[in-house]
């Protein structure tokens, strides 16, 4: 089982967001870093792995809308690919 923690304060742009799911998740150096490249290379997963996602709201603060789509892609991909899952964890203090 992998355990993946992805802190999202560690991306300011897509670009960031991108290269921290390339390294994090080891996808490989043909990573297109878009949605679709994610899509594709979350279906590939085999092995069953979480994904733990904290400071949505900072990546929703630099990355606005694409914050959603994002959170939509991984949850789709979760939806289909059964050794895939998400947990969100919200920041310490909110309420």
């Amino acid at each position: 089982m992998r355990y993946i923690s992805l802190d999202l304060a560690a991306a300011a742009d897509k670009a960031g967001l991108h290269w921290l799911l390339q390294s994090e998740l080891d996808f490989p150096a043909y990573y297109g870093a878009n949605l679709d490249a994610l899509w594709d290379c979350l279906l590939e997963i085999t092995e069953d792995t979480t994904i733990e996602l904290t400071n949505i709201d900072t990546l929703k603060t630099a990355l606005g809308s694409y914050t959603d789509k994002f959170l939509i892609t991984l949850d789709q991909a979760a939806a289909v690919n059964e050794h895939l899952k998400l947990l969100r964890v919200e920041a310490a203090g909110a309420e």
